[in-house]
């Protein structure tokens, strides 16, 4: 944490324009809002991976995008795991666009310092072939040519508490046992998981949004509110035929018809405007519906 603090604020203070000399990236929203930064796809204006739409972009959105990150001296990219080969030549490729160096041999990320941050032995791309992967023949390779791995050997992530350590790092090599299970579901604040003592994991948060927060349904979590009770109205028989969308472009592959109310926790799966922050992965509780628009 500290020293991603000094590696910022030293991008940062070297350009007179603050903030414009560090970009930092994620491939998906939740891990970009985590690190104040943007997605891949949102900061170097690309289409998602699994479009056909090609990701040449047209000469107005390089200009726009060169006067906005003109003054880079320092790129990060965390979660770097998650980002597929293929969206890791992209990037390179991006870059050099922007930067007007694609006509140039021995120039990779517009030339400009690039820090990839992640577990590596953590989640892989989602149908897609890991960012260190080379293809058979390939005599250059963006991961192994130009980048140093640098390994940290001391686990801080969590602190003291070595019984929670120990059952991640056996989750994450594929070893979880039925006592992880009870482990993790005792830090639970669902009363489902954690009848017990989800009261105390409530009180540690020391907020009510959490102890408010239900589960009425298998797939959408509403909040009781002085006008709605979601346990009484879970055990109403919904109305509504829910069926997938068959076109991932018309809705996501979500159900064309949502059952929502006020209070219902949502998360934003993909998402065209990113102002205010509403970026992929973001988390929100329904406080109003305006029919008719």
């Amino acid at each position: 944490m500290l020293t991603d603090f000094c590696i910022s604020e030293s991008a940062v203070r070297n350009r007179q324009r603050r903030k414009k000399g560090l970009l930092k990236m994620a491939h998906i929203g939740k891990a970009a809002l985590n690190i104040l930064g943007w997605t891949i796809h949102t900061a170097l204006g690309m289409r998602p991976d699994n479009t056909s739409t090609p990701n040449d972009a047209p000469s107005f959105k390089i200009h726009s995008l060169k006067n906005r990150l003109g003054d880079l001296i320092l790129i990060i990219i965390d979660e770097i795991s998650l980002v597929s080969h293929s969206l890791f030549q992209k990037v390179n490729k991006r870059l050099n666009q922007i930067f007007e160096v694609s006509d140039k041999s021995g120039v990779y990320f517009g030339s400009i310092p690039v820090l990839l941050f992640e577990d590596l032995s953590q989640c892989e791309p989602v149908a897609a072939k890991q960012m260190f992967w080379r293809a058979p023949g390939e005599t250059f390779s963006l991961w192994s040519d130009l980048f140093r791995p640098i390994n940290f050997n001391i686990n801080m992530r969590q602190g003291d508490d070595r019984v929670f350590f120990d059952v991640l790092c056996r989750i994450r090599l594929g070893e979880y046992n039925e006592e992880d299970e009870i482990a993790i579901k005792s830090r639970s604040i669902r009363k489902e998981d954690n009848p017990e003592h989800y009261q105390e994991r409530l009180s540690e948060l020391q907020s009510v949004d959490f102890s408010n927060a239900i589960y009425a349904y298998s797939k959408i979590g509403m909040a009781r509110t002085l006008f709605f009770n979601p346990v009484k109205a879970s055990q109403k028989e919904s109305k509504i035929i829910l069926q997938p969308s068959g076109d991932e472009n018309d809705c996501g592959y979500m159900f064309e018809q949502l059952p929502l109310c006020i209070g219902a926790r949502v998360i934003c799966r993909r998402n065209i405007d990113f102002d205010g922050a509403m970026v992929n992965g973001t988390e929100a509780t329904i406080k109003d519906i305006i029919l008719g628009q």
